[in-house]
């Protein structure tokens, strides 16, 4: 019997087009003993924002700056990429940083200056094309994945990579590793012979460094890619456990790594309905150059689709090394801050956060968790880009 069939919480069919994230799923460890406590499918533990000690934190780029590097250079090779071609920033020893961009890694030192770098655009030895989130395995050896070769690199910092791993173009690999060398991925399987608005399980499973799959975790919920107004489904480690989250049920769900059913969190926030006037807002952006007409009859054809009835609990959920949930809030239009909810292992609202949103004249967002802090990328009034570490206030400390 697969190990998901053990205990899962209920099955529904998301998916949509819209991708919202930008953050690895990337959390600490969290206690065994508290993983343990509750939280069933049936009687799930309520996350709630109730709770009126919970502060409201601002953070931004600017915040209690420990590292950064950027800005305009003598030779243009050594600046940031331009945001889009910045993925994530990984904490190595010794203060140093590991920095992803679109077809190299860089590792910089305590003072901001590169000491390493390998990587160009192209499909062969020690080339990257469309770079995503890395993440370490142990010490200097780092994962990325390399989405249009459609591979894994692992790569150890002062050699380069030393390997590769070929992967399906349908997994979602980066969403977590472990310090034993495994790597978790997800994918969305299709059935033979399956219509575009059936449900499909969501797979997570684990792969090791060397390639070989050590087994599948979960088949944890069914996608159906062209209901409107479904979210994606995102898995990530919780230590030496797995999550998965699914905006569209408001859970965060957690097994073990033979996909024993471990606990379960209810996310209680209020839901928006899909109505054929919230739609252009809450889709996706419409297709580029496109006429008034073609845009007026592309909305027509994405209003005609079928639809679930609300959209999304929440737009993304990560962690950081102190082994917290950070839940991103659906904002209102035109908000000039982005939202979320700090949860404990047990459920409790630990703060509600603030981050900067990106807007035409600021370019700024979060890239990923890093022990102590929040690594953003920004550009500055002259637009040179930057890449900074920003403490956590006392609050998160």
């Amino acid at each position: 019997m697969h190990p998901s069939r053990r205990c899962q919480p209920p099955r529904r069919g998301t998916a949509s087009p819209r991708r919202v994230g930008g953050v690895a799923l990337l959390l600490a460890f969290l206690p065994t003993a508290l993983l343990a406590q509750g939280g069933t499918p049936g009687n799930p533990i309520v996350v709630a924002p109730t709770d009126a000690k919970a502060p409201v934190i601002r953070i931004t780029e600017q915040s209690n700056v420990r590292w950064r590097t950027g800005g305009f250079q003598d030779d243009t090779d050594s600046e940031i990429e331009s945001q889009g071609g910045v993925m994530g920033l990984v904490a190595l020893s010794g203060g140093r940083y590991l920095l992803s961009e679109s077809s190299r890694v860089r590792v910089f030192g305590p003072d901001g200056r590169e000491v390493w770098r390998v990587g160009r655009n192209g499909a062969g030895p020690q080339e990257f094309s469309a770079l995503g989130w890395p993440c370490g395995v142990r010490g200097d050896t780092v994962v990325v994945t390399d989405q249009r070769n459609a591979r894994f690199s692992v790569i150890v910092v002062g050699k380069g990579v030393i390997g590769t791993i070929p992967t399906e173009r349908r997994h979602r690999p980066g969403s977590g590793c472990s310090t034993d060398g495994n790597i978790l991925v997800a994918e969305t399987v299709r059935r033979p012979g399956a219509a575009p608005t059936d449900a499909s399980p969501y797979r997570v499973s684990l792969i090791g460094a060397d390639g070989v799959k050590r087994r599948d975790i979960v088949d944890a919920a069914g996608i159906a890619r062209t209901r409107v107004g479904a979210g994606q489904l995102t898995a990530g480690r919780v230590g030496p456990h797995v999550y998965v989250a699914d905006p569209n049920v408001s859970t965060i769900t957690m097994y073990d790594t033979t996909g024993r059913f471990l606990r379960q969190l209810a996310i209680n926030l209020p839901r928006v309905r899909v109505t054929d006037g919230n739609i252009p807002d809450r889709f996706g952006a419409a297709p580029a150059g496109g006429s008034g007409a073609d845009l007026d009859a592309w909305w027509d054809r994405i209003r005609a689709a079928p639809r679930e009835t609300h959209w999304p609990a929440f737009l993304a959920v990560t962690g950081d090394a102190e082994g917290r949930f950070w839940i991103q809030i659906d904002e209102e239009r035109g908000a000039t801050e982005t939202l979320w909810w700090v949860v404990s292992a047990d459920g409790r609202v630990i703060a509600d956060v603030r981050l900067p949103r990106p807007t035409r004249d600021r370019r700024v967002h979060l890239l990923n968790h890093v022990p102590g802090g929040l690594a953003f990328y920004y550009e500055d009034t002259e637009g040179a880009p930057w890449v900074a570490v920003v403490g956590y206030p006392a609050t998160l400390r």
